[in-house]
């Protein structure tokens, strides 16, 4: 009777799915099965971003296989990329620089060449009430968190700076959430205290729990480098990454975490062990509770690796990990946590205009035009040449400068990377290529709010925070689909997701060429953090799941 009434589009299988995973090499880029998929419906692409509210308890999550992929975001009719032997060909520089600028339609104004602000922005999605981090909010934009051991004084104490910061009552919940696990001791176990997401995290709750009162400690592994090479060749293989893994080489990183047992006080009530470096510590466990806390993506885990962690793991009590779909089958219960940021640490905290100039001029970066910059290791995972060959695609168009900063050890593969990056960069001086260490926070926090778009274009990680960084200061975000991007970027509310270098680059342009987009995404996608990403929400979770476990 009449015409039907259009379909919505089904939800299709997520690509990869049942299928080998093909590794990039350091000049290629790991492509998707197909280009970007098409947008949602027109009347979705308006909707303001979701407010997620945490569970309290966590609900277990059963075992399963796949995982299901968001609906894309990237329009239909973008070219796919030169290929060479089935992986796409780096883009050359030519030694041109930036085409002639069309001129721009009367309707837009141009873009700024230091980016455009969030406080400045029409129809922007605000807060209940002003964040102190805001652009614009003066001197007294954040509070200076107190260190640890600080001698307390008559100022606030930490737990209360959240306030000006976090949703109105996240403080109060955690307060209550305190009150039900004082008496009970709560043990972290990690493989250092700097680099990798369960340090900085730690280095953020561990003070604030201690200061409600909840007794908690922080202890590390070590050995000889014979131990810390096979934990890290053991995690990459858990991560899908082809590594050769000895059985020599196993039974010492036993044997180390044997001694380690010996040396820790490993009596609590619940003792959470992060990620694979003292994973085999739960074979000397003692009578409290024990969880294993995975921070990586290890759905796609080498079938040999996953074997032998696999007598490791179900040894646990239960098994919290970062993002759902977790394809490998354990015999404990598994829950999902996803991390977050402090917004008061030095990666995070607001810097004046002295600090960020000083900064950026200390790191040789000019803020003359518009800034993309990406912050992440020189692996094939975080695809830096991918997203030198945007730039490329976007230079043909508008005078922008691209930044790279991350860090590169000696490993062959990362080595290689670099010398390509920085051959590019020789052949084009608006190619910046940074290798910071390890703990280079305030640097990081400098370019991130330089930028006037921030990349995040990996092919394959965790729940990476970069994209929950770069939106708290206010930027729109371009990443993939990969790990827990896609959990971050709401597709045309505060960035943009794709496969391709060429969605990345079509993306890219769209933003400048709309320069009305850049700060309300950016307050749209500061906003999502502070509701969802934030120290305090995952407080709120790990207090509700410690209730949940230790009962």
């Amino acid at each position: 009777m009449g015409r039907a009434r259009d379909r919505r589009p089904r939800a299709r299988r997520a690509p990869g799915r049942r299928r080998s995973v093909r590794v990039c090499d350091g000049r290629g880029v790991a492509r998707a099965p197909r280009d970007d998929p098409p947008g949602p419906p027109a009347g979705a692409q308006r909707r303001p971003p979701p407010r997620v509210r945490p569970g309290v308890p966590l609900p277990a999550l059963p075992p399963r296989r796949g995982r299901a992929r968001p609906r894309g975001d990237d329009p239909r009719g973008i070219p796919r990329g030169a290929r060479v032997r089935r992986r796409e060909r780096d883009l050359s520089a030519h030694g041109r620089g930036a085409g002639p600028e069309r001129p721009p339609r009367r309707r837009l104004r141009p873009v700024a060449p230091g980016g455009a602000r969030v406080a400045g922005a029409r129809r922007a999605v605000r807060a209940h009430r002003p964040l102190p981090d805001d652009a614009g909010a003066g001197p007294r934009a954040a509070l200076e968190p107190r260190r640890p051991g600080a001698r307390r004084g008559a100022r606030v104490s930490r737990i209360d700076d959240y306030r000006q910061v976090a949703p109105p009552g996240a403080v109060d919940i955690i307060l209550k959430l305190a009150d039900r696990v004082r008496g009970r001791r709560f043990l972290n176990v990690t493989g250092g205290r700097v680099g990798g997401g369960a340090a900085e995290i730690l280095r953020a709750a561990v003070p604030i729990l201690s200061e409600l009162g909840v007794d908690t400690s922080w202890e590390i592994t070590g050995g000889d480098p014979s131990y810390y090479a096979t934990a890290r060749a053991l995690q990459a293989a858990l991560e899908g990454a082809e590594r050769v893994l000895s059985e020599e080489g196993l039974a010492r990183w036993v044997e180390m975490n044997r001694v380690n047992a010996k040396k820790l006080a490993l009596d609590a009530d619940l003792v959470l062990v992060h990620d694979v470096q003292p994973a085999s510590l739960v074979t000397h466990r003692t009578d409290g509770r024990w969880v294993w806390r995975c921070h990586f993506d290890c759905s796609a885990a080498r079938p040999a690796a996953w074997s032998f962690f696999r007598q490791l793991a179900d040894q646990y009590d239960a098994a919290v990990l970062s993002l759902p779909g977790f394809e490998g089958r354990l015999g404990i219960p598994m829950y999902v946590l996803q991390p977050s940021i402090d917004p008061l640490s030095e990666k995070n905290r607001a810097l004046s205009t002295r600090e960020l100039t000083d900064i950026l001029t200390s790191l040789r970066v000019a803020r003359d035009k518009p800034l993309l910059v990406q912050v992440g290791p020189f692996t094939p995972r975080y695809d830096p040449m991918g997203v030198v060959n945007a730039y490329r695609l976007v230079k043909r168009h508008h005078d922008v400068r691209l930044v790279l900063a991350g860090t590169a050890d000696e490993e062959s593969e990362r080595v290689a990377i670099r010398d390509d990056l920085l051959q590019a960069a020789r052949e084009d001086p608006d190619i910046v290529v940074l290798e910071l260490p390890a703990e280079a926070h305030r640097q990081i926090n400098a370019l991130q709010r330089a930028a006037t778009i921030v990349l995040q274009k990996s092919v394959r990680a965790g729940f990476e925070l970069g994209p929950a960084e770069a939106m708290w200061k206010g930027k729109p975000v371009i990443g993939g689909y990969a790990g827990g991007l896609a959990q971050q970027i709401i597709p045309n509310v505060t960035g943009y997701t794709g496969y391709t270098v060429e969605g990345a680059a079509f993306r890219i342009r769209h933003l400048l060429n709309n320069p009305e987009l850049i700060p309300r995404m950016g307050a749209a996608g500061r906003e999502h953090v502070r509701r969802s990403f934030l120290i305090t929400r995952h407080l709120t979770d790990f207090l509700a799941l410690m209730i949940h476990l230790a009962r």
